[in-house]
């Protein structure tokens, strides 16, 4: 644990954790800037002033990462729009409907009904902007094929990001603030004014490189299938993959070999090396050698496109480059949280982008575990060497990135070691042999012998990995991990490491002690998964009731082929682990923990009694009022069966008769529990 010691690594931290805490403050955000540094220089006069009282080593140690944490905070408030002067969230409009020029940054993979980007917003009603927002553009409306760069012009409406309305929803609106995009335009029908090349960037230059380069590939003899792996391998583009084939590789454990990242930087910057070695028998040839190495991998960004994932990755071992011209390569915890601590400075949101933290946390379990993995096994020939390499740092990595991997995906491929056994061997050849093939097929000089040969790689490739992910007994689904068990299981992993390698009691007694807490978090979920819940959910033109107790789910629907493993209901069922699912009919009136609803439904009949809730479903045709004054309901709810125009009149009512209105399109979904 010597890196602890390390200035960057507590500097960084502190910075990292700076960034969280104001994620989590945004609202009291402008009172901590405002006091954020003179916290920090009466710490620094309180230490001048009491030089001699106070030890100077811990104090000024506090000063130092006080500094930094409220340094991350500061850097975090920069990327929040109100915080922003010139963000389109502040232009003043008396219409919602806008003159917006936009300009294309990022171009996202389509789904069936419309193609989506992010564009950055350069000006409403004529007055330059910042910000972005996501764009989103019926399939059916656009005749030619947007890139980066190009620039729209629209008269539409900025719209928020609709909020997750369910319960274990995925929730898009965090996500896409977590990318810096906080609102969005949906194009609809003669609200495009203009389409065209806009200024060019160098982000622009390199996705229309990426996309020359997609589209020469095209004419090569390469199958559909194994062309879209070729091209999330080589260049990132994932958009190609089927949804089958992108499944099967994440049920094998070999999701990562598709997103241009840590892994595939790593191998090229180990196969340049390894071709430049001859360079540094000259003055100064480990100088040249690194320098001719980062031009290398920078232009490998280029042609990925430059997204993110590659950019952070080609960073890191920039880095790692720079500091072995240095004749500093044994220092690699300092070399990996230097590139760690620009990343964050420079873009504070990445801190919680997936791809970034799988990237940071499987290198540093790398650097940290495998060398004692290692140990474990005295190998002495060649291939004993190999495969006893590949097993410690895949286990190295998986080890790092597992809690992660069940915190965000809910699964574990159990045969990740087969995966990457046979995986990793042959990456380095597809890697370099994708690279070459692509840039012959560039130049049009791409042999189909090659091509061929190539192809029938990837299949078998393809074929295997189908395979793996078809042994569903080996891969762990449903599991679920809250944000304390995910921190609780990374103590655990730092004594543990530290118990193997100190033999020491204390650490010991320290893993008891975060294993009873991590149970202890287990049991308190149970427990609180065995109140009785009765839970309307929001989908458009359905109505989804469920009563949940403990493990046991009752699902009302009038269906009988009612679908429990779709959305909504997926996810609630896998993270409140319910085991027993019964389907009735929805019931007209119900009453749990005393609260009385009745429930009115496109037949508009209903009896005159009194009751805490009303509940409309299926656009019935009543006169509200009348209902109002029949049932003397305390609430008033609707779910997204109902038409909107209905919603919108029955909202109006209850504003009028002074009622609480629930609309789970708005308000999300609706839940009476025992407790």
């Amino acid at each position: 644990m010597k890196f602890l010691n390390l200035i960057i690594v507590r500097i960084s931290l502190a910075m990292a954790l700076g960034i969280i805490v104001a994620s989590q403050l945004s609202d009291s955000f402008s009172f901590l800037l405002k006091w954020a540094l003179p916290i920090w220089f009466l710490l620094l006069f309180t230490r001048i002033v009491l030089f001699k009282r106070i030890s100077p080593k811990p104090y000024f140690g506090l000063i130092t990462i006080t500094l930094f944490f409220l340094i991350g905070m500061i850097n975090f408030q920069k990327t929040e729009p109100r915080f922003t002067t010139h963000h389109f969230t502040h232009a003043p409009s008396e219409e919602t409907t806008q003159h917006i020029n936009l300009k294309i940054t990022e171009v996202l993979k389509s789904n069936v009904y419309q193609d989506k980007f992010v564009a950055k917003v350069a000006s409403i009603d004529g007055r330059p902007t910042s910000g972005k927002i996501l764009l989103l553009i019926p399939k059916e409306k656009m005749t030619q094929t947007l890139s980066v760069d190009d620039e729209l012009y629209v008269y539409s409406e900025i719209q928020l990001i609709p909020k997750a309305l369910n319960p274990y929803q995925f929730d898009y609106k965090r996500y896409l603030e977590h990318q810096g995009i906080f609102a969005q335009v949906r194009l609809s029908e003669n609200e495009l004014i203009f389409c065209g090349s806009g200024a060019s960037s160098i982000k622009g230059i390199a996705h229309g490189f990426r996309m020359f380069l997609i589209q020469k590939l095209q004419k090569a003899s390469i199958d559909l299938n194994e062309r879209s792996i070729l091209q999330a391998l080589v260049l990132g583009y994932r958009n190609d993959i089927s949804e089958e084939t992108y499944q099967n590789y994440a049920a094998a454990g070999a999701i990562h070999i598709l997103a241009v990242s840590g892994l595939h930087v790593g191998i090229l910057f180990i196969i340049f090396s390894k071709v430049l070695s001859p360079i540094t028998v000259l003055r100064k040839g480990k100088v040249l050698r690194a320098i001719i190495v980062v031009i290398l991998l920078w232009c490998y960004a280029f042609i990925a496109g430059g997204s993110p994932s590659v950019v952070r990755a080609v960073t890191m071992f920039s880095f790692f480059a720079l500091a072995e011209m240095l004749d500093r390569p044994t220092n690699s915890f300092n070399t990996l949280f230097l590139s760690f601590f620009l990343l964050i400075i420079l873009e504070p949101r990445w801190i919680f982008h997936v791809g970034f933290q799988m990237s940071y946390l499987a290198v540093f379990f790398i650097l940290w575990l495998q060398p004692k993995i290692y140990k474990w096994y005295r190998p002495k020939f060649y291939l004993d060497q190999l495969f006893w390499s590949i097993v410690s740092v895949s286990l190295a990595a998986q080890i790092g990135i597992a809690p992660l991997s069940i915190f965000y995906f809910n699964q574990f491929p159990g045969l990740f070691l087969l995966t990457n056994l046979v995986i990793l061997p042959v990456l380095s050849f597809l890697l370099l042999g994708g690279l070459i093939i692509i840039l012959l097929a560039a130049m049009e000089m791409l042999p189909d012998s090659i091509a061929f040969y190539y192809n029938e790689i990837l299949l078998w490739l393809n074929n295997f990995i189908a395979w793996v992910a078809e042994q569903e007994s080996f891969l762990l689904k449903n599991l679920t991990l809250s944000t304390i068990q995910l921190l609780l299981l990374y103590v655990l992993l730092f004594f543990g490491m530290k118990m193997s390698t100190h033999r020491c009691k204390k650490y010991l007694f320290y893993c008891g002690g975060v294993l009873v807490l991590f149970y202890g978090t287990k049991l308190y979920e149970t427990r609180n998964f065995q109140k009785e819940k009765l839970i309307l959910f929001h989908r458009t033109a359905k109505t989804i009731l469920v009563k949940q107790s403990g493990s046991k789910l009752q699902l009302f629907s009038n269906d009988s082929m009612a679908i429990t493993t779709e959305y909504p209901l997926k996810s609630f069922i896998q993270q409140r682990k319910i085991k027993e699912i019964s389907i009735t009919k929805v019931p007209n009136y119900f009453v749990q923990n005393g609260h009385k609803t009745l429930l009115i439904d496109s037949a508009s009949v209903y009896p005159r009694i009194k009751v805490h809730s009303l509940l409309l479903v299926n656009s019935p045709k009543i006169n509200l009022d009348r209902a109002i004054d029949s049932l003397e309901p305390r609430l008033i709810i609707a779910d997204g069966s109902n038409y909107k125009s209905y919603v919108q009149r029955w909202m109006l009512t209850a504003l009028k008769r002074k009622l609480p209105f629930h609309y789970t399109g708005e308000k999300g979904a609706y839940i009476i529990s025992n407790e």
